[in-house]
């Protein structure tokens, strides 16, 4: 079912309008804290996991000509956010907070107009927190007019221990043409969430069968590669389900 975003996969679940959704990491951190798009409709506690599809990597790309060297230079740029209140949005937010950044434009729009953007100048950087090697992040920097930049490890691990949604990430050298050093940064998930009503022995199924074809996943795209039981709980910031719970006790990943 399409819809308008991790938030609003939030409220969908919580208003039993779906009963799985596919939301990142730190959007349902805002979900259970009623803060940033729930602080005016309150927390929800009605969602519970059932897994980790990827992990989503912070990934800032910067124009050339935006003079901006190290993630403090974005104060007072304009910044491709993607669509409001989309994932991608709370992901870049909660970056700049990290890094003291409050005044910015942000640019709404579709990631592949916000990367557009960013290749010919009409922003100064993007935020996207995504897979490594994803096909639209490689054009723009294969494009030969934009650069990514990170952080240090140290500022990426105290980010990290600030925030428990969130876990370490490296960029490797050569992950993007030009990009001869690794970039240090850290990764949210994308989560697969359901609410605490749905069937013990439905999620279970669904757990057992997620897992236990990563193979076949994989065949049909690449980016299963990192849906295995060692992220199972990477970023998850909900309790479990208990059909999850009960699968993942027994394989030893709880």
């Amino acid at each position: 079912q399409a819809t308008g975003g991790s938030a609003d996969n939030c409220f969908l679940l919580d208003d039993k309008e779906i009963e799985i959704g596919l939301i990142q990491s730190a959007t349902v951190q805002e979900a259970v804290t009623g803060t940033g798009a729930f602080a005016e409709t309150g927390a929800i506690d009605s969602m519970r996991g059932v897994g980790v599809i990827y992990l989503t990597t912070f990934h800032c790309i910067v124009n050339n000509k935006s003079g901006v060297e190290k993630i403090t230079d974005l104060q007072g740029k304009k910044i491709g956010v993607g669509p409001m209140g989309g994932g991608v949005e709370v992901n870049a937010n909660i970056l700049l907070s990290e890094f003291g950044v409050t005044d910015f434009t942000p640019i709404y729009g579709t990631m592949g107009e916000a990367l557009e953007g960013v290749k010919n100048g009409e922003v100064d950087a993007v935020i996207y927190a995504t897979s490594t090697g994803t096909a639209n992040v490689s054009d723009a920097l294969n494009s030969g007019n934009c650069t990514l930049i990170g952080m240090t490890e140290e500022e990426a691990a105290a980010i990290c221990e600030r925030r428990p949604e969130f876990g370490l990430a490296t960029i490797p050298a050569n992950s993007y043409q030009e990009q001869p050093e690794d970039i240090h940064t850290f990764a949210g998930t994308a989560l697969i969430v359901t609410r605490a009503d749905i069937d013990d022995d439905a999620i279970y199924n669904l757990c057992k069968t997620f897992y236990e074809n990563n193979e076949f996943l994989v065949s049909q795209n690449a980016i299963f590669a990192e849906s295995v039981l060692e992220n199972a709980a990477t970023g998850m910031c909900v309790p479990f389900h208990p059909g999850a719970e009960k699968y993942l006790k027994e394989q030893g990943a709880l």
